[in-house]
């Protein structure tokens, strides 16, 4: 509960001592209230300020849409704002209390229907994949009753999804119908079905796009089973300000941009060859890598790929680099490692972020930050490229830089 005292506009004109005695009051009386029924941060307001005859209030955490209540009686609320944003600005009264809510629908889940991962495979840029990669966990209801209208089969699924909240270095849940993103709008026409939606605000707000294409009509209905590689996936993003990409040629540098896309591919359940399990072990610029990770193939249209020239990676099992800083530097955090091969896996680009790896201690991330390490970036090629090995830092500023 958020008391908002207004007395006579004197509040509003009032010194800051006033002021900010007020805003303590409000602050004290802060009740953190998670959304029942989500697995996310929980929500709380961060930030109350006054704007002439309004409140301005912002929040963090929780699951839109959000719904901003008030009272000046703590018996009766009525509903003064819903917002998929988190902030709202409201005229204020005499005396309020203010209460806030995420959404609190608990979706009952069926079985897992499969999962789609970006693709870290050969027809995406590495740092591109790393800022969109995102695990899509796709439910039946509870029931398993869904349309055999392709489209509407989509909406009827449950998702739980995990992406990188980029700049910030944290990953974020969600997990709802994908008609429940913020600001979710659909467009379907002959065998593309698109969903948009926005998601952060200032500099770190995101417009998303996933356009699904299927190999047939998106709003007929189907006598056969749709199964969720059916469809090609592009997961596209355009950002506030610009973000760096890696430019190989003819210098290793990087570029700014402002959107990214990738694909999305349905990872298997069935187990991989032996061959598909990789070891890589170099040194190069004092710089000692160790890594360890699982090619595959993905599925496509209910079954395994049989032919897929490039395998796309599947799961991390280790990194290990040593010589960045005194203590070796352990990533086994799959938001915190990313992949890219070049054709048939001959060569192959790999980014290690320390800030998403929760292993790493908070010295160690603050000694790389005072060295402006963001990213650490390297490259191998076996004998087919004369074992070619290199090992460099991006810095926050976008530079790149030899150890």
């Amino acid at each position: 509960l958020y008391p908002i005292y207004k007395m006579n506009n004197l509040m509003i004109k009032s010194t800051k001592i006033i002021e900010n005695f007020v805003c303590t009051l409000i602050l004290l009386a802060t009740l953190i209230t998670s959304v029942e029924g989500q697995d996310q941060d929980d929500l709380i307001i961060t930030s109350i300020s006054f704007e002439e005859d309004n409140v301005f209030l912002q929040w963090e955490g929780g699951l839109p849409p959000y719904s901003v209540e008030s009272s000046n009686n703590l018996s009766s609320w009525s509903e003064r704002v819903k917002t998929d944003e988190k902030s709202a600005l409201i005229p204020v009264s005499q005396l309020e209390f203010f209460r806030l809510k995420g959404s609190t629908a608990i979706i009952p889940k069926g079985p897992l229907l499969g999962q789609l991962s970006v693709g870290q495979g050969e027809f995406n840029d590495p740092l591109e994949i790393h800022r969109l990669k995102s695990y899509w966990k796709f439910y039946l209801p509870k029931g398993g009753t869904v349309s055999q209208v392709p489209s509407q089969f989509f909406k009827d699924l449950i998702l739980n999804l995990e992406f990188l909240d980029f700049p910030e270095a944290k990953v974020i849940k969600f997990e709802g119908k994908l008609s429940d993103l913020p600001s979710a709008r659909f467009q379907t026409s002959g065998q593309i079905m698109r969903v948009n939606w926005i998601w952060g605000e200032g500099t770190q707000r995101r417009r998303f796009s996933l356009e699904v294409n299927f190999p047939y009509p998106v709003n007929s209905t189907r006598n056969e089973t749709i199964h969720l590689s059916d469809p090609n996936y592009t997961l596209s993003c355009s950002y506030s300000v610009e973000v760096d990409e890696l430019v190989f040629w003819p210098e290793l540098k990087t570029e700014k941009r402002k959107s990214d896309s990738v694909y999305l591919y349905e990872l298997p359940e069935q187990e991989v060859p032996k061959w598909y399990n990789k070891n890589r072990k170099f040194t190069h610029g004092g710089i000692n890598v160790e890594t360890a990770y699982m090619l595959g193939v993905p599925n496509f249209r209910g079954s395994l790929a049989w032919i897929f020239k490039t395998p796309v990676l599947l799961e991390w099992k280790q990194m290990k680099i040593t010589g960045v800083v005194d203590e070796d530097l352990l990533f086994k955090n799959n938001f915190a490692q990313t992949y890219q091969p070049g054709h048939h896996n001959f060569w192959e680009y790999f980014i290690a972020d320390p800030y998403l790896e929760p292993e790493i201690s908070e010295p160690i991330l603050n000694e790389l930050e005072e060295r402006n390490i963001k990213y650490i970036y390297f490259f191998y090629s076996d004998n087919s490229f004369n074992g070619e090995r290199q090992i460099a830092y991006i810095g926050f500023d976008g530079v790149v830089r030899k150890p």
